[in-house]
């Protein structure tokens, strides 16, 4: 392992990193359903598109998972959450670059690559870093924090327009 086992500090970091990378998953889940409708004017595409849009993330995730295992036998547990997490960090920003709906569709599947890394390997990790006597709270906050963050996006998306207007609150 990597981390010391007898620092439970470091322990409850690697408990908090990987709540925040789920609280961020479940957050950009809901978010493209509430801000699908206005992705769907700003580029002028018809509403079949939609569920294609939505689907592209759980696509990416398909391949992502069970890649995951695989790297990270190889690799190492840390080094593949890093990278998925960054992956889903760097194309959620060429996301909201996009210029097109097709940029847009490439930007979410990839980024379903990384989302579907960081599920099976947070998993992991909890049972290897988190202690049997605190395992069950760490895992309840941990599963929570997926539907926070899907609580959370349609509030910050009423929040966005309001503040931005509809052609951009998206982005």
């Amino acid at each position: 392992t990597y981390l010391p086992r007898r620092s439970p500090l470091l322990r409850w970091l690697v408990a908090a990193v990987l709540c925040t990378a789920t609280f961020f998953d479940g957050y950009d889940n809901l978010m493209i359903t509430a801000v699908l409708p206005l992705i769907l004017a700003s580029f002028g595409v018809p509403l079949a598109q939609a569920g294609v849009l939505v689907a592209a993330t759980f696509w990416g995730q398909l391949i992502g998972s069970p890649a995951a295992g695989i790297l990270a036998e190889r690799f190492g547990r840390r080094t593949v959450l890093l990278v998925s997490c960054g992956l889903m960090g760097a194309t959620a920003l060429l996301a909201g670059f996009a210029q097109d709906f097709n940029q847009l569709l490439a930007a979410r599947a990839i980024q379903g690559l990384g989302v579907g890394a960081e599920i099976p390997i947070a998993g992991a990790m909890f049972n290897e870093f988190v202690r049997s006597t605190h395992r069950g709270g760490a895992v309840f906050a941990y599963e929570t924090m997926f539907a926070w963050g899907g609580y959370v996006a349609p509030w910050l998306a009423l929040g966005f327009i309001a503040m931005v207007g509809q052609d951009q609150a998206w982005r």
